[in-house]
């Protein structure tokens, strides 16, 4: 009979530890590739192994806090483990460590393992999901492409509703339809400077920043040939999968934490 017993996270660390010496062994052994490939794959399968059990416990965390969705913006991340690999500067010799990273917290995970959800109203996961389609129609739309064509066949993960799209250049109608969606989520009333609050306004207030960060950040680009022709493609959130929902938790983290935008660029010398 199977033994079917989930393995602690200390038990899989142990395990870790050694199958990274096997494979720093067997790299000083000089043996084949393959072999040494099939071992770093089974490492790698470990790892995700114990992140899977270090974010079910980080959810289990969040779950027991009064408000979930709130606590996971401001946490933001939680400590999980990675495979590095490492090369000699001197020998060039190749090995493997274990080191910690930082992994952000999936808002649509979380919304998954707690009983009832997260956030202030049910749908929000598919508010964004639709929110990615009209994101990708404003691409099609700036790059003179047919952004019609591109709303309608936007896959979108199943039992999402589409809206309406008037016009997708609209950077207004961005901020308001975001607005909406981080109402959803989380909201906290709007306190004036004379202390009064404001029940109908949510303290945090989407900008045209922060629409032009989505938009920057879901970057990307690649040519490819089709048929006779190239083309060079521009690559945008996808509406079946957690990465506008990542995108979106950015945005709420650097209204609730702070956290700056910012871009990378090299400096003159």
């Amino acid at each position: 009979m199977a033994n079917n017993k989930i393995k602690t996270i200390e038990e899989l660390k142990s395990e870790l530890c050694n199958k990274v010496a096997e494979v720093n062994k067997m790299i000083a052994e000089d043996k084949s590739a393959s072999a040494i490939d099939k071992a770093v794959d089974e490492a790698k399968t470990i790892v995700k192994d114990i992140n899977k059990q270090l974010e079910k416990e980080e959810f289990a965390r969040l779950r027991k806090t009064g408000n979930p969705m709130l606590e996971a913006i401001k946490s933001y991340d939680f400590s999980a483990q990675k495979l590095s690999k490492d090369t000699d500067k001197d020998t060039k010799q190749i090995s493997y460590s274990i080191d910690t990273m930082r992994k952000q917290i999936n808002l649509r995970a979380l919304n998954d393992f707690v009983d009832g959800g997260i956030g202030r109203e049910t749908g929000w996961t598919y508010r964004i999901y639709d929110f990615a389609r009209i994101m990708a129609a404003k691409d099609a739309a700036d790059l003179g492409l047919d952004w019609k064509k591109v709303a309608a066949n936007f896959k979108l993960r199943k039992k999402t509703e589409k809206s309406d799209v008037k016009d997708p250049t609209s950077v207004k109608s961005k901020v308001e339809l975001l607005q909406k969606i981080v109402d959803m989520m989380t909201f906290s009333p709007y306190v004036n400077e004379k202390g009064e609050a404001d029940e109908t306004k949510n303290a945090i207030k989407i900008t045209s920043h922060d629409i032009a960060y989505i938009t920057k950040a879901t970057g990307g680009k690649s040519s490819k040939k089709v048929g006779e022709n190239r083309q060079h493609v521009v690559k945008t959130a996808k509406g079946h999968d957690d990465s506008m929902i990542m995108l979106v938790h950015d945005v709420l983290d650097h209204h609730v934490n702070g956290t700056p935008y910012n871009i990378e660029y090299k400096t003159a010398e």
